[in-house]
């Protein structure tokens, strides 16, 4: 895979992208920024997968998340778990709690009801409230879940 160090200028307008879409500094000042040539693209930080484009939207990947989840969270029911990491869509029915600053449109980390472990990041259809009290239908997409081919390369 083709790979190319980020220059000052481009990593500073990531920080910013980032900065604005999670609240978080994402990169450290001293730290080796490239984006791999996968998919849309992906970032990585010093060597490890940190973040990926899709349709040109970024979004933090699982194991950026594992340790600190800086975006809103939705947890699922253990039911729906094997179908999200299948590549599944999530589904309303699927949802048991939804962080308040959830909304419509927003990128989501989703986390399993009993082990809460981050599964997947999705992009959701809905705020907070309709997420949990909508009982039919599609309330996300999944754009990287655990299994999927950006995890095997990366992160598996």
């Amino acid at each position: 895979m083709k790979s190319q160090t980020l220059s000052d200028r481009r990593i500073d307008e990531l920080r910013d992208d980032l900065r604005r879409l999670y609240g978080v500094d994402p990169f450290p000042d001293d730290g080796l920024i490239r984006r791999v040539e996968y998919g849309d693209g992906v970032i990585t930080v010093d060597g490890d997968p940190a973040y990926a484009f899709d349709n040109g939207d970024i979004f933090p990947l699982i194991s950026t998340l594992i340790d600190d989840v800086f975006i809103p969270a939705i947890t699922v029911d253990m039911g729906a778990v094997k179908p999200v990491v299948s590549g599944a869509d999530i589904m309303y029915p699927g949802i048991i709690r939804a962080d308040d600053d959830v909304s419509s449109g927003s990128i989501v980390i989703i986390i399993d009801e009993d082990n809460a472990k981050p599964i997947a990041v999705a992009r959701v259809t809905d705020d907070a409230d309709g997420l949990v009290e909508k009982d039919s239908g599609v309330a996300g997409s999944s754009v990287h879940y655990v299994g999927d081919d950006l995890w095997d390369e990366f992160i598996g």
